[in-house]
């Protein structure tokens, strides 16, 4: 469901150590945080151990979709037919990276806030890295996943 969303919004335990679900849609609406589309709205609850790696690893095959739907064809920019290749073979592989990943089974922990977007505070959230060459410079399908900054567990005495 994280890679083909259109935004997600991630949830955290209550200790804000691991994360526990998300919300799935086209998001809030910036002006007043109300869903934009909430009969769409998917709430998830985690069944397995998802961290920023795992993340990190979804973003890329997220890129490498937008990149490959959204390049100009014919413009200036536009991917050349080996260049197109090469990143379809980027694409296949960071998708069978991703799901040959051994994942923990865990028991879901549900939300306390389920269907509301931006529960989490935007100090804490952490935008996904790009460098120059990999940013689109058109409107991408799959917008990047910002990450959460998560705390260390402590161990109990």
């Amino acid at each position: 469901c994280l890679v083909f969303c259109h935004v997600a919004n991630l949830r955290v335990s209550e200790d804000g150590c691991e994360y526990t679900g998300a919300i799935l849609g086209l998001g809030a609406d910036p002006s007043n945080g109300y869903p934009l589309y909430p009969d769409e709205d998917i709430e998830l609850s985690f069944d397995v151990d998802i961290n920023n790696n795992d993340l990190e690893k979804i973003n890329k095959v997220r890129y490498l979709l937008s990149s490959l739907m959204c390049a100009p064809v014919g413009e200036a920019g536009a991917l050349d037919p080996a260049a197109r290749a090469a990143r379809q073979t980027a694409l296949r592989h960071a998708l069978l990276q991703l799901m040959d990943e051994h994942r923990t089974y865990k028991k879901p922990d549900y939300s306390t806030t389920p269907y509301r977007w931006n529960v989490i505070p935007a100090s804490r959230l952490l935008e996904p890295m790009s460098s120059p060459d990999e940013q689109l410079s058109h409107p991408s399908v799959y917008p990047l996943h910002c990450a959460v900054l998560l705390k260390q567990h402590t161990p109990h005495s």
